[in-house]
Order: C-alpha cells, then sequence, then structure tokens
C-alpha cells in the first residue's frame, strides 16, 4: 500500500492511501486507520532517508 504524509490544517497528521480497490488515493487521518505497525515502519523508514539527505548535504558542502 503506497503512502504519504501531511499534516492538515489542525495540526491532524494525514496519510495519502493507495488503495487496492480503488483507482485514485484518499488523505486518510490517522485515526481512520487500523495499521499501526505498517505506519510505524513507513515512518521510521521516512526519518532514515531523510537522515540520509542530510548526511549527503552535509558532505557536499564539505567538498
Amino acid at each position: 500500500m503506497p503512502m504519504s504524509t501531511r499534516t492538515g490544517r489542525q495540526a491532524v497528521r494525514e496519510f495519502k492511501i493507495q488503495w487496492d480497490d480503488q483507482d485514485e488515493p484518499t488523505w486518510e487521518p490517522i485515526t481512520n486507520l487500523s495499521c499501526g505497525g505498517m505506519l510505524y515502519d513507513y515512518l521510521r523508514r521516512k526519518r532514515s532517508e531523510h537522515r540520509l539527505q542530510m548526511v549527503q548535504v552535509a558532505d557536499e558542502d564539505e567538498n
């Protein structure tokens, strides 16, 4: 299930979910989702990717 994240108007985190049985993805608040482990893994992976980008940018700045 591909997804991305955003923060809505009232600081509610939403996830863009591509459902298997629908053509278009939908933005869902975390309270509508019951896949906590999958969300945790997604957020952890995104955080790691962000850290890697920060290190790469720092390395480029030093050169």
